[in-house]
C-alpha cells in the first residue's frame, strides 16, 4: 500500500500488490491493481488479471452450486 502511494507510476509495486491482495482473497482490488500495473507496461499483469478472472468465474460458480444445495 505504501510503496503504491509512494511510487504509483511503478507497475512492479502494483502487480506486486495484486498478487498479495490476490492472495487474501480480495479478487475485485487484486484486479485494479493488476489493471493499473497494465497500464504502466508490466507485461506479465495482463496473464495475471486472466488468470484472476477464471477465479473470480470458479469463486462465483462454486458459491452458487453450494447455495443450492
Amino acid at each position: 500500500e505504501t510503496a503504491a502511494r509512494l511510487d504509483p507510476e511503478n507497475a512492479e509495486i502494483w502487480a506486486h500488490k495484486g498478487m498479495a491482495l490476490a492472495k487474501s482473497g480480495s479478487y475485485s482490488e487484486a484486479m485494479i491493481c493488476f489493471s493499473e500495473a497494465d497500464r504502466l507496461g508490466d507485461n506479465r499483469a495482463a496473464e495475471a488479471m486472466q488468470k484472476m478472472a477464471a477465479l473470480m468465474s470458479q469463486a462465483d460458480l462454486d458459491e452458487n452450486v453450494v447455495g443450492v444445495n
